[in-house]
């Protein structure tokens, strides 16, 4: 936190209030706990357990404040807001936990919804294709049987070789027929697993997100139950220790090979 905006924050929160009690509220509106310090002083808390002196942050004498403040003897101790805060937070933890699994759930459902329209669509579409390239194939099937004519002209045909020349014409047009039809559908799987793939991914990290947050929510509970006010542990530091831990291990085993002169096992 940058400390001229601290500074500016307490400066505000005294010059707007005109007893202790008005002082106390303006400070757990923005999140400090008015407290008694060490030497019988005025003194904040905040979430993290950090403390801070009262005369320093807002610029004002220590008799001043005892005037506008009075005796601090009956308020908390640093150890009693600390304990305070803890429970605090670690309640509105567990409602951001709840609300968390519940919004987990409208969009895992609403991906649900996404995925069986998908798979609707695509199967419709598939169903589409077949048919129109059935139809297609009966029509254009037709036409080439008819070019291939019977009886006596048939039999012309043959003898004067246009049969022959036909039916290869037809061969030729049901070939690439086949090979349109194959594109156009290869085309449509291709198009439908890349839908399935960017879906499926939204899924997985919607999936991982919520492990991550929900680990995040049950450990910063974890630490406030256990009165462990200092800053939360985050994701980075969890990642970071096993790293550390196999550097520290590397180092080791880089001493005793240069100890032994062999390599250690793995």
């Amino acid at each position: 936190q940058d400390p001229k905006a601290l500074k500016a924050m307490f400066q505000e929160c005294w010059s707007i209030s005109d007893s202790r009690k008005a002082f106390a509220q303006a400070l757990q509106s923005r999140g400090f706990a008015l407290a008694r310090g060490d030497r019988r002083g005025f003194i904040a808390v905040d979430y993290q357990g950090e403390i801070y002196a009262i005369a320093k942050y807002t610029g004002v004498r220590t008799k001043q404040v005892r005037a506008k403040l009075g005796d601090p003897k009956d308020l908390p101790s640093i150890d009693e807001a600390k304990a305070k805060i803890a429970v605090q937070i670690s309640q509105k933890l567990l409602g951001h936990l709840q609300q968390t699994k519940k919004e987990h759930g409208q969009r895992s459902a609403s991906l649900a919804f996404q995925r069986s329209e998908l798979v609707q669509r695509q199967r419709d579409e598939r169903e589409k294709l077949e048919h129109a390239q059935k139809e297609r194939w009966v029509a254009e099937s037709r036409v080439r049987t008819q070019r291939l004519t019977k009886g006596l002209r048939g039999i012309w045909h043959r003898l004067t070789g246009k049969y022959a020349r036909v039916k290869r014409q037809n061969e030729h047009e049901t070939l690439l027929a086949h090979r349109r039809d194959r594109t156009k559908k290869d085309a449509l799987i291709f198009r439908h697993i890349g839908q399935r793939q960017k879906l499926h991914k939204t899924i997985r990290e919607e999936k991982k997100n919520h492990a991550l947050e929900i680990y995040q929510l049950r450990q910063d509970i974890s630490d406030y139950l256990g009165m462990k006010l200092s800053m939360p542990t985050t994701l980075k530091d969890q990642f970071e220790r096993p790293s550390k831990q196999r550097q520290n291990r590397l180092k080791r085993d880089k001493t005793r090979k240069h100890d032994s002169g062999f390599e250690p096992e793995m």
